[in-house]
């Protein structure tokens, strides 16, 4: 199919790009906050979950990098460019890849606590982490061919389904996931005020979680969905990670990782 050049919206486009990069800055804060605060409370964990944390860490800041390489490139590298736009650039590339590790940690972290909360129910937690696996790949091969392609527009032409199949995807294992833990700590209530108080507490904050993630994934693919001619699904994509991580660390200090409590 021949690519024809599109008129420059610089709101939609550059003006997404970068509020997406400033919000995703913001977020990495909280990120870093949550690394620090719990390698000081939590400091005698297994050293396991010691380097999940730090990889969660090692890779936001990979992601930041290349988020502002982005923004460098689309300000002052293209500058006065009318077409400058529809460059991918490979470090949009890295930061799909970027994105679909850190997406598959978040995913297979709340599925080995789902399958600790189950009594090692392989049932439940195998199909979640195939979905979760088969989302990973899909993002590292999307990040792939827009390295190969360096043109966001003709790379959403031919390959673009893979985008939108690991954003729908991605919600899907957070909709499983929030379902099949409300589900078990439902069945954990055991009649005890303040032990179902908390229970309580963490079905709303799984349930809360799950919906800021979904909701990050199904806006950014509704964005490129309906909107093929500019970069607002982008802005939100840069988003995604962060809300990812973030997710993640949050979790760290929660009774669900403390066995005692069941």
């Amino acid at each position: 199919m021949a690519f024809t050049a599109i008129p420059l919206d610089v709101p939609k486009n550059k003006g997404a790009v970068l509020i997406g990069g400033l919000a995703s800055s913001m977020l990495s804060g909280f990120v870093y906050v949550q690394v620090v605060v719990y390698f000081k409370v939590y400091s005698s964990d297994m050293w396991q979950i010691k380097a999940v944390v730090a990889s969660i860490l090692f890779l936001d800041i990979v992601h930041s990098v290349f988020i502002w390489l982005v923004l460098w490139n689309y300000f002052i590298t293209d500058f006065g460019l009318p077409d400058g736009v529809q460059d991918g650039h490979w470090e949009i590339g890295v930061i799909f890849i970027v994105t679909g590790i850190l997406i598959f940690l978040a995913h297979l972290f709340h599925s080995h606590r789902l399958f600790r909360l189950a009594k090692n129910k392989y049932l439940l937690t195998v199909p979640i982490v195939v979905i979760a696996s088969v989302r990973l790949v899909l993002s590292i091969v999307g990040g792939a061919q827009l390295l190969r392609f360096q043109t966001i527009f003709r790379w959403r032409t031919d390959v673009g389904w893979i985008f939108t199949t690991s954003l729908v995807l991605s919600a899907a294992v957070d909709v499983l996931l929030t379902i099949s833990l409300i589900s078990i700590l439902c069945l954990k209530k055991r009649g005890t005020p303040s032990l179902n108080a908390i229970v309580d507490l963490l079905m709303r904050y799984a349930f809360e979680t799950a919906c800021v993630t979904c909701a990050g994934s199904l806006s950014s693919v509704f964005c490129w969905a309906l909107m093929p001619r500019n970069l607002i699904f982008l802005g939100l994509y840069f988003v995604v990670a962060k809300l990812y991580s973030n997710s993640l660390l949050s979790t760290y200090g929660l009774f669900l990782d403390r066995p005692q409590y069941f």
